[in-house]
């Protein structure tokens, strides 16, 4: 059986903090360390689907 969804309303909430906690504060280096792992993992995401598609 098919089910056909004609609206889909997903509702969010943003708050501000008021920057008194420095918890979720992160270095230069933090930042550029997680992109670059997510570059990577990005790669080889690709490189396996196109790993995929030649097997075929």
């Amino acid at each position: 059986m098919t089910i056909e969804i004609r609206e889909l309303l997903i509702k969010s909430s943003v708050t501000e903090q008021d920057g008194t906690g420095s918890d979720n504060v992160s270095s230069s280096e933090d930042v550029q360390q997680i992109k670059q792992e997510l570059l990577e993992q990005c790669r080889q995401m690709i490189l396996d689907l196109l790993a995929e598609r030649e097997e075929r």
